[in-house]
């Protein structure tokens, strides 16, 4: 009789899924003959046939002789092969992320069982860091693994939201102006005051704060504080006793400024005037802020003008003599004769200068 050859496969139902080994085993013979799609892939004695490469419909069969060389029939499997589902990745949005955003990776529905390149195994995952991420299928009784294509995912730098300032500090003083201003470039700019321009002017002090949106839609934000200095003031002292007109007055600044500018055109802490008139003073602090003072007037005390009263013509003969008086009430007086009586005699020709003092001048 010819020997009876059987032919089993390791796959189950004959069926498997791509990149699979299958291992075939026959029985019933002393050599094997195996052939794939009718060419023969190998002989001897050995009853097992390993083979990784198959395509859907391959057909394995193998004929066995026996010790009298006998030839059994052929048994054949015909194999299939399933075919992998096709995995794609579904972002929710671009996947070039703003820092603090994230995008949403979907895989495809109906699957039996997913695993993500993170370790989650559910169908959706949320990303909010730049990386690499692929979903893979689990092999079931029915179902092939599969591995989607990589999705990278990118995150884009924040824009700048520095803020500068048309001058070398955040101080101002009262009554000035500083400009901020936000780097050119982007789309939106949104100040904490309301505005909506590149830059603004601010003449108050306080926290500026700043947004900015580039043309991805990512956003940034930034603030500064500006500090408003109050304006110096020098009060300005002088002597008590009004001078007498005609002698000098000194008149002073406080200490502690930089820089005193006054109205008589005087630059030190100190000025000098001989007559009545208003005077302010100009000041610059520390922090490069200038002020003007209240304005002072100081008095001068007038001269006082004695009027001299003659008893008889000033132009008399020889032997003869007038009289010159003045009002008694002044404090002192003194002639050029070097009298001080309210009244002296002249008996010749002579130029008389009368001094009297009022009030001390």
């Amino acid at each position: 009789d010819l020997p009876q050859v059987s032919l089993s496969s390791s796959a189950n139902n004959n069926t498997l899924c791509p990149g699979d080994t299958v291992r075939f085993v026959a029985s019933g013979a002393r050599r094997y003959t195996f052939r794939r799609n009718g060419t023969a892939v190998q002989q001897g004695a050995s009853d097992t046939l390993v083979l990784s490469s198959l395509s859907n419909g391959d057909v394995i069969s193998v004929r066995g002789t026996d010790t009298n060389s006998c030839q059994s029939t052929l048994a054949s499997l015909r194999m299939t092969v399933r075919q992998a589902p096709q995995l794609s990745v579904s972002p929710s949005g671009p996947v070039e992320i703003c820092p603090g955003d994230t995008v949403t990776l979907t895989a495809p529905a109906n699957l039996q069982g997913y695993r993500w390149s993170n370790g989650d195994t559910i169908r959706s995952i949320r990303v909010s860091q730049a990386g690499q991420s692929r979903v893979r299928t689990i092999r079931t009784g029915n179902q092939c693994a599969a591995a989607s294509p990589l999705v990278r995912v990118r995150e884009r730098n924040r824009p700048d939201a520095s803020i500068t300032l048309n001058q070398n500090d955040n101080r101002i003083c009262a009554g000035d102006s500083v400009q901020l201003r936000a780097p050119a470039g982007l789309t939106q700019y949104r100040w904490s005051n309301g505005d909506s321009t590149q830059s603004i002017t601010v003449s108050q002090g306080g926290n500026f704060r700043l947004e900015v949106v580039d043309s991805l839609g990512c956003r940034n934000v930034n603030d500064t504080t500006i500090l408003t200095d109050s304006l110096p003031k020098s009060g300005i002292s002088f002597f008590s006793v009004a001078p007498c007109r005609g002698d000098s007055l000194v008149l002073n600044a406080e200490v502690g400024f930089l820089q005193y500018r006054w109205s008589t055109g005087d630059s030190g802490r100190q000025t000098v005037i001989t007559r009545s008139r208003p005077i302010t003073v100009e000041v610059t602090d520390t922090n490069g802020c200038t002020g003007v003072s209240d304005t002072v007037q100081p008095s001068f005390r007038s001269l006082p003008t004695p009027d001299i009263l003659a008893n008889g013509p000033l132009n008399f003969c020889a032997g003869d003599s007038v009289v010159l008086a003045i009002d008694s009430s002044y404090a002192s007086f003194v002639w050029s004769t070097n009298q001080t009586d309210s009244a002296i005699t002249i008996t010749r020709t002579d130029t008389v200068v009368l001094s009297v003092t009022q009030n001390g001048c």
